[in-house]
C-alpha cells in the first residue's frame, strides 16, 4: 500500500511493480511512500482519492459505483483439505488489515453515496492451489463464486 513519488506525479506501488527494475531506470527523483514510512500518507492518499472521485465522476455517477470492501485471511486450505496458517506471519497480516481498514474507512467516506460490499470477515480462507499465488490476499474459489453472485444483484439494483 503506496505510491511512487516523482517530482512531476505519483503511480501506485504494488508487488507486480516490485518486481520490476523499470524504476530504478527512471532519470528523476523517486520516493517511495506508505502507510509505514510517509506521517502524511494518509492526508495524501484522501487528497489523491478526492481528485480520483472528481475524475471518475465526470464519467459515472457516485451512486453507480460499487465500493469493495475485503480483509486478507490468516489461513488457507491445503489441497488434501486441511487448515493451514500463510506463512507471512499473524502479525503482519493484521497491520496490513489495520492499514487497510484506515484506507478503506477513507474510501468510504469519500465515496459516500457509493453502494458498499462489505467482504470482510467473511469466512472464506486462501487455497494452495490458487492461480495467482497462495497468498493472503487471494481466497477459496467459493468466495468469488459468491462475490459474482453479490456484484449481480449490486447490478441489478442499480439497473433499477
Amino acid at each position: 500500500m503506496g505510491v511512487f513519488e516523482f517530482p512531476n506525479g505519483v503511480i501506485s506501488y504494488n508487488t507486480y511493480q516490485a518486481k520490476n527494475n523499470y524504476i530504478a531506470e527512471v532519470d528523476s527523483e523517486v520516493k517511495l511512500s506508505t502507510i509505514e514510512n510517509d506521517p502524511n500518507y494518509i492526508e495524501k492518499f484522501k487528497k489523491a482519492l478526492i481528485y480520483f472521485k472528481n475524475k471518475v465522476t465526470e464519467i459515472i455517477s457516485e451512486d453507480k459505483i460499487i465500493l469493495h470492501l475485503i480483509d486478507m485471511n490468516y489461513e488457507y486450505l491445503t489441497n488434501d483439505g486441511n487448515i493451514k496458517k500463510h506463512n507471512q506471519t499473524e502479525g503482519s497480516i493484521t497491520t496490513l488489515n489495520y492499514n487497510a481498514l484506515s484506507l478503506q474507512s477513507i474510501l468510504v467516506e469519500v465515496f459516500s453515496n457509493s453502494y458498499i460490499l462489505d467482504s470482510r470477515d467473511s469466512g472464506f480462507c486462501g487455497k494452495e492451489d490458487m492461480p495467482l499465488g497462495n497468498t493472503p490476499h487471494h481466497y477459496q474459489s467459493e468466495y468469488y463464486k459468491k462475490m459474482l453472485g453479490d456484484f449481480a444483484q449490486v447490478l441489478l439494483k442499480l439497473k433499477n
